[in-house]
């Protein structure tokens, strides 16, 4: 218990001042949600209990957050293609129907919602609310996970051993900056992510020899470094994604941005890791439809978002594609580079920079739309017949919009947000002034701003208030 307990507090400790590197995960956090009940419950440790009991409340109302109608349909730091490509599917739908009421109970698999069903656990009403609120519009931005390198501003060091738990906990073996402790403790342990750490070494020592400094640092494709997310959600839609997320880099499971219109009316691209689908269980990483091979740079603001791919043309799947089921639409409209769908009064439209193909998978269903263009530049913009009366409209806005791409420059005259500019090397830009797409706090809503590593929540809805206080292990509210 004792040696326990010291690894407890750190894991409970970078959690709740961190948040968790696998973001968002429709898959993990079942797993997480699993531990975390557990340790609610049957921990002899009144803080422990405390603890665990305060971040199942962060972990559900990041959910609330980043729900659409129970679809939990945001960016993933971890995914596979079977909850992609079928929410019903998703590992955390039946935590999301029995904790926040929306959704479909949908799996035996899913042992969170066991050790909840039977827990002592009961979720805060504040929560529930926000969940199932989708008559306002959320507006939410939210920082989960670190960069290696900023780990001393943190009171973290690389040469401590519980501290390199946090950095394999991201996944980060091979970093410059953890590298050493990582292979002093796989050696301590016989433990071995990496039997190579030699070789990424030479690589780091290259690169200084070259240019004078390690001028690439993300050399390993598992790695879940700070992640900057955005959601914004109306009755009607979904835009969600992390932003300017390690573009370039290798990639692994990492689900970088979707527009959610239904439970199966989904739309997101990706650089496929395999030619050809794989049978679901025989998946590799990246697959098909989950994770990408080479990473993009992505950004969004409110209901537009822009992907640019920059993929090796030598690459054994050259290309970029878009999951667009056309049979889970009501209405489905092409027109140049345009791709427009409508479910039920939401809508959403995707324009790509180079000309388009539909393909079928092998039930014969229309649900891709490929570019053959190792480099390509995605724009999606989401709306809703409230903000445009008709579908026939926002097609016509659209089409009729300004948009220039020159490489991976693009100019977009966005008929909701004005002049909208980005590309590979610069930032975004709206209405000619620059956002920002990184350093968010932990939670920025109009339900409350929590500072990243805040040892305190405040969370405001309608005349209900709850406090998480991470600090002294207390939940108090009205």
């Amino acid at each position: 218990m004792q040696h326990a307990t010291i690894l407890l507090n750190k894991w409970l400790d970078y959690r709740t001042r961190f948040g968790f590197s696998e973001w968002l995960s429709n898959h993990y956090l079942d797993v997480d949600l699993m531990t975390l009940a557990n340790l609610n419950d049957f921990a002899e440790d009144k803080n422990i209990r405390a603890r665990a009991g305060l971040l199942i409340d962060a972990v559900l109302y990041e959910m609330a957050l980043n729900n659409f109608h129970g679809l939990f349909g945001s960016t993933h730091g971890r995914t596979y293609n079977r909850s992609l490509t079928g929410g019903e599917k998703e590992t955390t739908a039946p935590i999301m129907k029995l904790m926040l009421g929306v959704g479909i109970y949908n799996s035996s698999k899913c042992m969170g919602a066991v050790c909840l069903a039977t827990s002592k656990y009961r979720c805060p009403a504040i929560i529930e609310s926000i969940a199932t609120d989708y008559t306002h519009t959320l507006y939410d931005k939210e920082r989960q996970s670190i960069n290696v390198s900023d780990a001393p501003k943190y009171g973290l060091s690389f040469n401590d051993e519980l501290d390199n738990q946090l950095f394999w906990g991201m996944q980060e073996f091979i970093h410059p900056d953890a590298i050493n402790m990582s292979q002093k403790v796989s050696e301590k342990y016989d433990v071995w992510p990496y039997k190579n750490y030699d070789f990424y070494k030479a690589q780091y020592q290259y690169q200084i020899n070259k240019y004078g400094k390690i001028v690439n640092p993300n050399l390993d494709r598992y790695a879940l470094s700070e992640a900057n997310i955005q959601t914004y959600r109306t009755n009607d839609f979904m835009l969600s994604s992390v932003q300017d997320y390690r573009p370039g880099a290798p990639g692994y499971q990492q689900h970088i941005w979707q527009a959610s219109l239904g439970i199966n009316a989904v739309v997101f691209t990706n650089h496929p890791g395999e030619t050809t689908p794989n049978p679901v269980g025989k998946e590799s990483s990246p697959a098909y439809w989950a994770g990408n091979k080479t990473l993009p740079r992505a950004v969004q603001y409110k209901n537009v978002l822009i992907c640019v791919y920059n993929i090796d043309p030598k690459d054994p799947a050259p290309f970029s594609h878009a999951y667009f089921p056309r049979n889970a639409f009501n209405e489905v409209i092409e027109q140049g580079h345009w791709v427009f769908g409508r479910k039920a009064d939401g809508y959403v439209a995707l324009y790509s920079q180079n000309t388009l193909e539909w393909r079928q998978d092998a039930q014969g269903q229309p649900n891709e739309v490929r570019t053959s263009s190792p480099q390509n530049i995605w724009v999606c913009e989401a709306g809703s017949k409230k903000q445009w009366k008709n579908f026939n409209a926002f097609v016509k806005a659209l089409t009729a919009s300004h948009i220039d791409c020159d490489g991976l420059l693009v100019k977009y005259n966005s008929p909701s947000i004005g002049e909208t500019q980005f590309g590979w090397t610069v930032p975004l830009l709206i209405k000619g002034q620059a956002i920002a797409t990184n350093n968010y706090p932990r939670f920025d809503n109009q339900y409350g701003k929590t500072a990243f590593t805040a040892k305190k929540m405040v969370i405001n809805y309608k005349k209900q208030k709850l406090v998480l206080d991470f600090a002294n292990g207390r939940r108090s509210g009205n």
